[in-house]
């Protein structure tokens, strides 16, 4: 069903709370899974906010801002946003994080390269280059262990490798312009 907002740039599943969230923009909403209904939050704060990710483990929901190069940290509850720091990339529009290594994973569409990302400082570092043209959503799998992602340029789905960044092709999305990706 319709969400109510222009677009989701970014998609987050907390598992615990079973809440599925996404970002348009400078806000931050939920997402029934049943309904496909949005609800607004709050504000963020920041106007480009993309690629929502939950850390199950700290509890805690972060987004990069790209315009700023910030990575930041949000409020559940009230959508209130936090700088933690740069990122020291140019268009990263995509987040996921690792459970088990507690590895925070970015993907920087400006020079197609998969990064991870300090969660306490914000700095980003380099692991290597994806081989696509515009990775804007990467989700880590905890039940397999694999890290996924879809590429707008050619809109396909591609797994990733996080220990050199570089992606293969699985198939067709079967739709355009997909910018969020989450696993359960």
């Amino acid at each position: 069903g319709p969400m109510g907002f222009d677009s989701a740039r970014g998609l987050a599943f907390d598992s615990n709370a079973r809440t599925l969230f996404a970002s348009d923009a400078d806000l931050l909403f939920t997402i029934n899974p049943a309904t496909g209904a949005g609800r607004t939050i709050g504000t963020l704060g920041f106007t480009t906010a993309h690629g929502l990710t939950f850390d199950e483990v700290a509890g805690r929901l972060f987004a990069a801002d790209v315009a700023a190069d910030q990575l930041i940290t949000l409020d559940a509850v009230t959508g209130e946003a936090t700088a933690l720091g740069p990122i020291g990339f140019d268009f990263v529009a995509a987040l996921t994080f690792d459970p088990a290594t507690a590895t925070l994973f970015g993907a920087d569409a400006a020079s197609d390269q998969l990064i991870t990302i300090n969660t306490t400082t914000g700095s980003g570092r380099a692991v290597g280059r994806l081989g696509f043209g515009s990775v804007l959503g990467v989700a880590f799998d905890p039940q397999s262990g694999l890290l996924f992602g879809v590429d707008t340029l050619t809109d396909r789905f591609i797994t990733i490798d996080p220990s050199t960044g570089s992606a293969t092709a699985v198939g067709p999305l079967g739709f355009a312009n997909v910018r969020g990706l989450t696993f359960d």
